[in-house]
């Protein structure tokens, strides 16, 4: 009896501080809320996770400031815009005196116990709980619960952490799977097919009017390529890579694709004189200068485009995949298998991407630099992965 009671009393306490009582505190238009239940072996872990990302916008308040007074959970709450705000549950006499004006914050009182914090005034319309079931995370597997994450769709994951990652454990979507792809010349990789209901219509004619006049293949066609099973690799300095099932080509269309891929990315300008003696300029494209070699990789045949650049396109067939791209480092990756792991959530089967050096890169063709949700993200995780698992679907944030 003496057990039974213990156990009731253990089930009751953690119901009580795992109850949710601070989604009542969602601004209008909040897209997502994370919700933490911190418990003592669960602390650090959270510190980790969110570690100096600023939980306010605009104000430099970390977790570390609000943890002395949190009781019981907390919540973080994400706008269409990336704006940020935080509810927590305390009370308020709890609160040190100075530490709003510290950080310019302003503080509201949503019911008994619960207050949103943030910097400025919101209308708080509260979020639901969300729905949806995931297979849960074994015991053995070393990940503590540390929350839920609900979407403004209705979506509701697990989220799970340990000293290696955050992860967030969504319903399974279903998703396409690659092998999971690693090594340091891979900086992003998704898996096809891509956004099978995005319309692309727009770009169909112009591009046709440049590609089908030199033999290419027209728009349609590499939609095609891109709806079958396969995926897109990025690498480092623009270096690229498709992996399409090679029944989507012809015997001798892959020689055509880079010949034409070459020829478009190295042009050359003619000039002319016109009748009334002025000079006029011509950027011609033309596939048939463009010269095929061939060569041996890893026992592949390696077909090569070389460009005035320097630069050149690959096509090589490996069993049932044709890979196209211009970084021969990738193609080898690929062949090789480099840095795969089949259970490395952090690879991913899905997606991957190494969130700083993909963000420097996108920083470096913009005008200037904004700081975003994703760019503080970075700061904390080295890399994110979505993997498809058996009666589930993850997001997983490296350290």
């Amino acid at each position: 009896m003496s057990m039974a009671l213990l156990a009731l009393a253990w089930a009751v306490s953690g119901a009580w501080f795992a109850r949710d009582s601070v989604s009542a505190a969602a601004p209008d238009g909040t897209t997502a809320m994370l919700r933490f239940e911190p418990r003592r072996r669960s602390w650090p872990l959270i510190e980790r996770a969110l570690g100096d990302i600023p939980l306010v916008s605009n104000r430099p308040m970390t977790i570390r400031d609000i943890e002395p007074f949190i009781q019981g959970e907390f919540a973080v709450f994400i706008g269409p815009d990336s704006h940020r705000s935080v509810a927590i549950r305390t009370q308020e006499r709890l609160i040190p005196p100075g530490l709003l004006d510290s950080f310019g914050m302003t503080m509201q009182r949503v019911k008994p116990g619960v207050f949103h914090l943030s910097d400025r005034l919101e209308s708080v319309h509260g979020m639901g709980r969300g729905r949806g079931w995931s297979m849960p995370a074994a015991v053995w597997s070393g990940k503590k619960k540390l929350g839920v994450a609900v979407f403004n769709d209705g979506t509701r994951a697990t989220i799970y952490g340990n000293d290696r990652f955050l992860e967030l454990r969504l319903p399974d979507t279903n998703l396409p799977t690659m092998d999971p792809t690693g090594g340091e010349a891979i900086l992003a990789a998704l898996a096809t097919p891509l956004l099978p209901n995005t319309d692309i219509s727009w770009i169909s004619i112009p591009f046709n009017a440049i590609a089908v006049p030199f033999d290419g293949p027209d728009a349609q066609t590499i939609t095609n390529w891109v709806s079958g099973i396969g995926s897109v690799i990025l690498g480092h300095d623009g270096a690229f890579l498709f992996a399409i099932n090679k029944e989507n080509f012809g015997e001798d269309e892959p020689k055509d694709v880079i010949r034409l891929a070459a020829a478009l990315q190295s042009p050359k300008a003619q000039t002319w004189e016109l009748p009334d003696k002025s000079r006029a300029m011509e950027i011609v494209a033309d596939p048939s200068r463009m010269t095929v070699q061939s060569s041996v990789l890893s026992g592949h045949e390696l077909l090569t485009v070389p460009m005035d650049d320097g630069r050149s396109m690959h096509a090589l067939t490996s069993v049932d995949t044709l890979l196209i791209g211009n970084d021969r480092s990738l193609i080898q990756s690929w062949i090789d298998k480099a840095g795969r792991n089949r259970k490395d959530p952090c690879l991913g089967n899905f997606l991957f991407a190494r969130l700083p050096e993909l963000l420097a890169a996108a920083d470096a063709v913009q005008d200037g630099y904004r700081p975003t949700l994703l760019t503080d993200v970075s700061r904390q995780f080295r890399s994110v992965g979505m993997n498809n698992g058996w009666m589930h679907t993850s997001v997983t944030l490296c350290y």
